[in-house]
């Protein structure tokens, strides 16, 4: 999905999911400054040239989309609304501090209990589930996300373009293809990939490499801070990475292209000093969508039950995280009395939260209480009838419920709303077919293909189309249209 950034948004970052989505395919998703420091020279673009030639900004866009497709079509992402949302509505919050990352994103969320985030040319964010495990703080998490919007906004690979005089663009390219090994074969032939990419770039281009770390460093601090994050975040979080680093026979996958050293750690500490102590409280929302994520991480809904309930008897970092890890557990266990004990007293103090409401309602259809589920969301949609969760909710329901062509009618709104979500489509192509509108079914899945760099697949969608609605000439027109995109996205598809 793409993520638009409005720079006078602040809003508060409390938007939430369901689960049991379909696990065979992969899906994705898919603030301005009022203080001074913000305007000092650390955030000033430098110049990269008149022509930056194939680092111009439309060919990191092209290269970025490009990168992205293949990247769905090869690692397992999440199609977790909750948290997608959480992490769309962060990244927002963060770029409104930082207006030079743009304000346009594609966020992509991968299943890998690796710690890793990165930034790709041309607005792409990627982030592993496991950072989301890994990072105790919502300002922990948000640290990394305003390091590599930094990255973003700085055009380092642009400038790294221009600094080679063009060379940098062949070993931007096999790192952005060793991310993608990473994530998929992990392990040994991930960093061997990686390592020999870096291994190729010569030390003047290490230089710039570590210039741009620290440059990211910098900026990102500027934006934590704006955001009303705690400003020792940074630090701590990169404490954390080089302590997990010695304690694993494999590095996290952010330190390979993020090298975090001792003197980066002593700066961020240092310029943290510098700022006044504003300890942000604990954030229900990051506190939810963590546990929801180590939910997930567990093998059995059992295992998961012990995990959370041994965080209750003894340490954890939020009890009301640990206890709605707990509710999400039992009902996935089918326990539903238990855990509607468990939920009850989170969701008194907390009537209105997106995540809390979907679990009630994953009780109640649990209990075979399917309208009551419906009326809760219904609801909870009249009071936030923007919230992409809800809405994904609903639709299930009402699939649940038979009501396909209601399904539909809401997906249908929602996909122009949110035209680069592969889920989206992707569920949309599902529901139609359920209610036998095959019209809707065929242009819904060639959009889907698209968006993971299907061509060949998409084009048989189309041409289906085609053949099945040869008298529908406005169908017929946009579907040759489309195959005609196809023939210029084959061309353009090279990294």
């Amino acid at each position: 999905m793409v993520i638009t950034a409005n720079a006078a948004t602040n809003a508060q970052t409390n938007k939430v999911e369901p689960d049991g989505l379909n696990k065979s395919t992969a899906q994705n998703s898919t603030i301005v400054t009022n203080k001074a420091e913000a305007a000092n020279t650390s955030n000033q673009l430098p110049s990269i040239g008149q022509d930056a030639s194939a680092a111009s900004t439309a060919e990191e866009k092209r290269l970025g989309q490009t990168w992205l497709r293949l990247y769905r079509r090869q690692v397992p992402v999440t199609s977790d609304p909750i948290l997608i949302e959480y992490t769309e509505d962060l990244l927002k919050r963060l770029a409104a501090h930082n207006p030079a990352a743009g304000d346009e994103f594609s966020l992509v969320i991968a299943r890998n209990k690796n710690i890793n985030a990165f930034a790709v040319p041309g607005g792409i964010i990627g982030v592993n589930t496991g950072l989301y495990a890994y990072a105790q703080t919502e300002g922990q998490f948000a640290s990394v996300l305003s390091h590599e919007l930094a990255h973003l906004s700085q055009r380092h690979y642009a400038r790294g373009v221009e600094q080679q005089k063009g060379q940098r663009l062949i070993g931007m390219a096999a790192l952005l293809g060793s991310l993608i090994v990473a994530a998929t074969g992990g392990g040994e032939a991930g960093i061997a990939a990686i390592q020999a990419t870096q291994a190729g770039i010569i030390d003047q281009q290490l230089r710039f490499s570590r210039s741009f770390e620290e440059e990211a460093d910098r900026l990102g601090m500027t934006t934590l801070i704006n955001a009303g994050f705690d400003p020792h975040s940074m630090a701590d979080m990169f404490g954390q990475m080089q302590r997990a680093s010695r304690f694993s026979a494999e590095p996290p996958e952010f330190l390979l292209t993020h090298p975090v050293t001792a003197r980066r750690i002593a700066d961020a500490e240092n310029r943290a000093r510098e700022y006044p102590n504003q300890q942000s409280p604990s954030s229900l929302d990051y506190d939810l969508v963590r546990s929801r994520v180590l939910f997930k991480q567990e093998e059995t809904p059992q295992q998961a039950v012990n995990r959370f309930e041994s965080e209750l008897k003894g340490f954890s970092p939020s009890e009301k995280g640990s206890r709605y890890g707990l509710a999400l557990a039992l009902t996935a266990s089918k326990e539903f009395d238990r855990a509607q004990e468990v939920l009850t007293p989170l969701l008194e103090q907390h009537p209105n939260h997106p995540a809390l409401i979907i679990a009630q309602a994953d009780i109640d259809a649990g209990n075979n209480n399917t309208p009551a589920a419906l009326s809760r969301i219904r609801d909870a949609l009249t009071k936030k009838p923007d919230n992409y969760a809800f809405k994904i909710y609903y639709t299930r329901l009402l699939a649940t419920n038979n009501e396909y062509g209601n399904a539909v009618k809401i997906l249908d709104e929602l996909r122009q709303q949110r035209p680069q979500d592969p889920f989206v489509w992707y569920h949309l192509a599902e529901l139609a077919g359920l209610a036998g509108d095959i019209l809707t079914l065929h242009k819904a899945r060639a959009e889907y293909f698209i968006l993971y760099g299907d061509f060949d697949s998409s084009e048989n969608q189309l041409n289906n189309l085609i053949k099945k609605f040869g008298d529908n000439k406005n169908e017929v027109a946009i579907a040759k249209k489309r195959l005609e995109d196809i023939k210029v996205l084959r061309k353009t598809s090279k990294l």
